[in-house]
């Protein structure tokens, strides 16, 4: 199914799905759906055009949102880290360079009054480290990206991804 879908679908699309598919971010305690040998299998079986889309797939995707970001930043030329490990045991969704912190949201993940204060929490540190952090919801990201590229651009331009970070009590 995964094949067809590689070969048939517009590209991004497939890559969403292939992205979703593979998710295995370490802290979620379950089993991809596409393990690691399952893809090694599936790449062997792909066209030119499938193989090239399944090359951009990542496992550590967790959301659609975290997929269109990071292709759409790559075909802006701009690579971002999926999942990328910060001070305080956290994650980025995406990071740029150093200290960009782009955050995809959805409201499911933040439905409740727990997670809400939680990821308050976590911006708090994270800019407190010197991080900038973006946060952009799902509906920015597919349906407002010239928005959301403008606003990344500009703090890139700035140089603000760059400098160092500092953690904290050092």
């Amino acid at each position: 199914m995964l094949e067809q879908v590689l070969e048939c679908l517009p590209p991004l699309d497939a890559l969403c799905i292939l992205d979703s598919a593979r998710e295995a971010v370490p802290w979620a305690n379950t089993r991809p759906r596409l393990d690691d040998i399952e893809f090694d299998v599936l790449l062997s079986r792909l066209s030119r055009r499938g193989f090239a889309i399944a090359a951009r797939s990542s496992s550590m995707s967790q959301a659609v949102g975290e997929t269109v970001a990071r292709e759409r930043l790559r075909l802006a030329g701009i690579i971002a880290t999926p999942q990328a490990a910060l001070p305080g045991g956290f994650f980025a969704d995406l990071l740029i360079g150093e200290r960009l912190v782009i955050e995809c949201e959805g409201y499911a993940a933040h439905g409740d009054e727990d997670a809400f204060e939680r990821d308050r929490q976590r911006k708090a540190f994270l800019r407190a480290c010197g991080y900038v952090v973006l946060d952009f919801s799902h509906r920015q990201i597919v349906h407002d990206w010239p928005s959301v590229l403008g606003t990344i651009r500009s703090v890139l331009r700035r140089g603000q991804s760059l400098r160092e970070t500092t953690w904290p009590g050092t």
